[in-house]
């Protein structure tokens, strides 16, 4: 008796949409080491570009 496997399995996520959720994974990923890096270096950088607290707030 011989089984054969599915090229494709129902359900399963296409090629097109594993690489769109890895492209959204990457963005995730690069925006919070983006934010994790400037946040601590936010007074730094404020002072470097000589702002004000009016210049920089919403």
């Amino acid at each position: 008796m011989s089984t054969t496997v599915p090229d494709v399995v129902p359900g399963a996520p296409t090629r097109r949409a594993r690489r769109a959720r890895a492209a959204v994974a990457a963005l995730f990923l690069t925006n919070g080491a983006v934010f994790f890096n400037v946040v601590p270096r936010y007074p730094q950088i404020k002072d470097e570009l000589e702002l004000s607290n009016a210049a920089t707030s919403g």
